[in-house]
């Protein structure tokens, strides 16, 4: 039997594919196949903020999802737990359908240990995703009274694989703790611990933001690196949201004693260095801002903000940092579906000066 009380969703019930699809999408989409079943967890009513349960004798199905995989849940009986997947009020994967479409892969691997999920979708392969909704499910399996050795997760080479390898030891969960999904297997698990998804809308939990910063950076030594006080992320190495005079921004920022950046290719050590050591960071608003975690309180952060994507999860993650920080909003460049910017460098240097 499986124990849980999921947080309250709309969808209730046990129901086909089809009828599935057609409650979110409006029938729009249909299925070459309906051959199996999703089931709702029962709920009496009674909501928790964070679920955690073990279900039994369940199976992983690995899913291809451009770059890397995803992940579903399914019961002996070829059912998928709805409430395992990504909460469905928020967002709907359209890769869902193909838990019915395709066929299952002919090889499985059995798993008679109790594991802990970690295969998130593609919240595991943001590097601000995996660290506040990802990570943070080691802490509430643990407060929950389970305490998995082993975990699956998709370990396929997008984002920088070796940071979140570093970002578990540091939790005490080793490389060779991981199951890796792959598309040419499913698992059968035993006893699998997991939660429902954590909403990526709504605020960041303060107790996970203390925990986190507890144990990925004050239990551990970091020496200060005296030479990057002043700092300035560049996201020249990325697909959107690049600052296009960002080499006159640059000459501009050398008068003030910046250092320039790119954290792709950077060990997750040299991150939490880099940031613990400055009192002033510069970036575009992206990932790579969830390491303001470890600035020490009073570090100044200015995020540099297309206007057609405003958002606020950096300033309110500052705030809950005692961090100071400001906003300066960029023109967008025309036409330009990847938000890329140009800084206005009179505005820029107002929040240099503000900053002092």
């Amino acid at each position: 039997m499986l124990e849980t009380k999921p947080a309250l969703i709309p969808f209730r019930g046990t129901c086909t594919a089809q009828e599935y699809l057609n409650y979110f999408y409006g029938g729009k989409q249909e299925l070459v196949q309906d051959n199996h079943k999703l089931v709702k967890l029962s709920n009496d009513g009674h909501e928790k903020a964070q679920p955690v349960c073990r279900l039994a004798e369940v199976k992983i199905r690995p899913v291809q999802d451009y770059a890397w995989l995803n992940s579903y849940i399914f019961d002996k009986n070829y059912r998928l737990l709805l409430d395992q997947c990504r909460h469905p009020d928020v967002t709907v994967p359209v890769e869902l359908s193909d838990c019915f479409r395709a066929a299952w892969p002919t090889t499985s691997i059995h798993i008679d240990e109790e594991v802990g999920y970690l295969a998130c979708s593609w919240l595991e392969h943001n590097h601000y995703h995996w660290m506040f909704h990802t990570l943070p499910r080691l802490f509430y399996y643990r407060q929950a009274g389970f305490k998995p050795t082993k975990f699956i997760m998709d370990c396929s080479n997008y984002g920088n694989t070796d940071v979140r390898f570093e970002m578990l030891h540091a939790l005490g969960v080793s490389s060779d703790a991981i199951y890796p999904l792959n598309p040419e297997y499913y698992y059968q698990v035993d006893n699998l611990i997991s939660m429902p998804a954590i909403d990526i809308y709504k605020p960041l939990e303060l107790s996970n933001i203390k925990l986190l910063r507890q144990h990925l950076y004050l239990d551990h030594f970091v020496p200060e690196d005296m030479s990057y006080k002043r700092l300035y992320i560049s996201r020249a190495d990325t697909k959107d949201r690049q600052v296009t005079n960002e080499a006159e921004v640059f000459n501009f920022l050398k008068e003030y004693n910046f250092n320039q950046v790119s954290l792709s290719q950077l060990s997750f050590y040299r991150q939490v260095q880099l940031f613990s050591s400055a009192e002033i960071i510069i970036a575009p608003h992206g990932a790579g801002l969830a390491n303001i975690i470890f600035c020490k309180p009073g570090c100044n952060i200015i995020e540099l903000m297309p206007a057609s994507r405003l958002a606020d999860h950096y300033e309110h993650l500052a705030n809950a940092c005692n961090l100071k920080y400001q906003k300066v909003i960029c023109e967008n460049i025309k036409n330009d579906a990847k938000h890329n910017m140009q800084l206005d460098i009179d505005k820029l240097k107002l929040g240099i000066l503000k900053a002092k």
